[in-house]
């Protein structure tokens, strides 16, 4: 009895991590076409399509909590969040305030060398890297939720990988609570966007 509510209670915090991923994902998709309109940049797109390719990869996960869709559904969840995350580094990458272009080197021996989930802690990692750096050299300070919430996203893919490789407690629920974290952390940084974004068009409409 014990055992089946502990079950439920980990597919419900499930059911809400996907959730609210996917919705804070989406949000930084819109937020980014919503950039587009106003000036149509290569990194912002790439941004666009990332955010988009990861909202895809966590509503699918979403899906899957109410079917049995199975493994398919894992490794096009793997694809999903995969393509994002190296949309999203590429992004970041190109941007002219970023000095470390060096970690596509590292980038590409990761895609040779590492699969799954522990790929995908190492790309959320080195995207954190990157804008860590950004937010350093530029010194906008805004910027540090996007770093939490991506070394969070690391943590939490970290914590799916050893959960299939050991058997060291319910490691897939701490890293859903850590994507939990994370998407906080994304609608913190996308409110002072959007705080940035409306009192600049009001200053401008007067």
């Amino acid at each position: 009895m014990l055992r089946s509510v502990k079950l439920e209670l980990a597919q419900l915090i499930s059911i809400i991590a996907n959730f609210v991923t996917a919705s804070a994902f989406a949000a930084l998709s819109w937020l980014f076409v919503d950039a587009l309109v106003i000036r149509i940049e290569i990194k912002t797109l790439l941004k666009t399509f990332g955010f988009g390719f990861l909202t895809l990869a966590f509503a699918l996960n979403l899906v899957q909590t109410f079917s049995n869709l199975g493994l398919t559904q894992m490794n096009l969840y793997l694809w999903l969040a995969g393509i994002g995350l190296w949309l999203i580094f590429a992004a970041f990458i190109l941007d002219p305030h970023c000095k470390l272009q060096f970690l596509v080197i590292l980038a590409i021996v990761l895609l040779i060398f590492l699969k799954g989930n522990a790929l995908l802690s190492m790309q959320a990692f080195l995207i954190a890297a990157t804008i860590l750096q950004i937010a350093y050299f530029t010194k906008h300070k805004d910027l540090i939720p996007m770093v939490v919430a991506f070394v969070l996203v690391a943590i939490g893919e970290f914590f799916y990988s050893l959960q299939k490789q050991t058997a060291l407690g319910n490691l897939q629920t701490g890293g859903d609570f850590l994507y939990i974290f994370a998407s906080i952390a994304l609608f913190w940084w996308l409110w002072q966007y959007l705080v940035i974004r409306f009192n600049l068009q009001r200053k401008t409409a007067f």
